[in-house]
């Protein structure tokens, strides 16, 4: 948990080479434009931000440098580099990288930075996500609730998680502890109870995150632009109109 500070402002000496955590947010927004674009997987990207979050918190330094800004781009490319090559069937080669940096970085800067990462990460690069495990505490939860509800669910997860990924108050918490609240919250916005919830957690011995941090997530999902939550209740109104004695307590 003592990564939450990992890049404050003040941790730079350079202020114009300075990184901080909306020059993270931007890279991760790029990330995902990169995935939406080649239609990778939710995961590839979690694993990107997980490798790159790790090795700025072993290599500091970086943040440090007089060319703070070029070398953690490079790192986050070559982070994403790792995971796309591991954990999809297409692969950018290093050249193709090197274009996506419109020529700031050479395929093998790319490639010696790659070979950095697994070393100072000891090759510890195929972590579990919070979505991995989001996916096992709903089948706990939900073993047998209508699929229609189940995938509302799954996007409500989803958007909680990647506004987790994106705000650094999150690093340093459990992948499983930021799954476990925002599988709470979803399964409470669907369904409107959660009455395994206890058991499940003791068993699995799991933390909900503060209450800070679990109302961050509720109030990224109420003003998520998707419109999740009103999706959520015209869906599962439905069956209420048919069903006069169902109960519709939705939040």
């Amino acid at each position: 948990r003592t990564q939450s500070g990992l890049y404050d402002k003040s941790t730079t000496t350079v202020e114009e080479n300075s990184i901080d955590g909306e020059c993270r947010r931007l890279m991760i927004q790029w990330f995902r434009q990169l995935a939406e674009l080649c239609d990778f997987d939710h995961q590839t990207i979690a694993i990107a931000i997980n490798i790159l979050d790790r090795f700025v918190a072993k290599e500091t330094q970086i943040l440090l440098s007089y060319n703070a800004a070029q070398e953690f781009q490079l790192a986050a490319m070559a982070s994403l580099y790792t995971s796309i090559k591991i954990h999809e069937n297409v692969v950018l080669d290093p050249m193709t990288v090197s274009n996506l940096s419109n020529g700031q970085f050479s395929s093998l800067e790319i490639e010696k930075m790659e070979s950095r990462i697994l070393t100072k990460l000891d090759w510890r690069v195929n972590t579990p996500t919070a979505t991995a495990f989001s996916e096992k505490y709903l089948q706990l939860l939900l073993p047998n609730e209508q699929t229609t509800k189940n995938t509302i669910a799954k996007k409500l997860i989803q958007c909680q998680i990647e506004q987790a990924m994106e705000d650094c108050q999150f690093l340093g918490i459990e992948a499983s502890e930021i799954a476990f609240t925002a599988t709470y919250n979803a399964v409470m916005i669907t369904f409107g109870h959660c009455s395994c919830i206890k058991e499940i957690q003791q068993a699995t011995n799991i933390n909900s995150l503060p209450f800070q941090l679990e109302e961050m997530l509720m109030d990224h999902v109420r003003h998520s632009e998707s419109g999740l939550v009103s999706s959520c209740s015209k869906i599962t109104a439905r069956p209420a109109k048919k069903q006069k004695q169902s109960s519709g307590n939705l939040s």
